[in-house]
Order: structure tokens, then C-alpha cells, then sequence
């Protein structure tokens, strides 16, 4: 399962402290913000595609 779909059915059941937990901060492309469809918490970035190829080089 991606990230992408844990955060998603994550969201639905609210848990998403469990990504938070392992991961500290997560980075989101601004087209999974918008599909997640719900207000993003602090510990969720939302960055450009550019700069999350960026951050993961």
C-alpha cells in the first residue's frame, strides 16, 4: 500500500497518527492534498513535485 493510500484510509478512520509516529513529517504533492480532501495537519508539508524529487535526491 502507497503512502498515498494510507493517507487516505488512514484519514477515513482517523488514524492518521500513525503515519506521524514513524515518520515525523511527511511531504505531499499538492494533487494527493487535494484528493486527501481534508484540512492537512502541521506535520504534513505540502511541496512541488521539483522539490520533493529535491529532498529525496
Amino acid at each position: 500500500m502507497s503512502l498515498h493510500n494510507s493517507l487516505i484510509s488512514l484519514g477515513n478512520i482517523g488514524a492518521l497518527t500513525i503515519l506521524q509516529k514513524p515518520y515525523l513529517n511527511i511531504y505531499l504533492t499538492e494533487e494527493v492534498a487535494q484528493e486527501f480532501g481534508k484540512p492537512l495537519a502541521s506535520w504534513m508539508t505540502v511541496v512541488t513535485a521539483a522539490t520533493f524529487t529535491d529532498k529525496n535526491a
